[in-house]
């Protein structure tokens, strides 16, 4: 998978840097986000959306596909064992 850097980016939940992007859809692909996509904090696990700035906000105003919802149970169950083995 390739991640596509994005300068100055915080979580809106856990307000750790998170510059980086990339697709689980196009796992050949440079992937560079765009207005209204998701994105899931690899700290915290939780789901923004990039705005029309690129900047992340919260989801507050939108619904989350369940396909987004998925990959965040899967970010959520990798680090849950990720911190077990520490």
């Amino acid at each position: 998978m390739k991640t596509t850097k994005i300068e100055g980016n915080i979580c809106p939940y856990c307000g750790l840097r998170n510059d980086g992007a990339s697709s689980y859809k196009r796992e050949d692909e440079e992937y560079t986000p765009s207005e209204n996509d998701f994105s899931i904090c690899f700290y915290c696990c939780e789901v923004s959306v990039f705005n029309k700035n690129l900047k992340l906000e919260k989801v507050d105003n939108f619904v989350v596909p369940n396909e987004v919802l998925e990959q965040q149970k899967e970010f959520k169950r990798f680090k849950s064992m990720y911190n077990r083995k520490k």
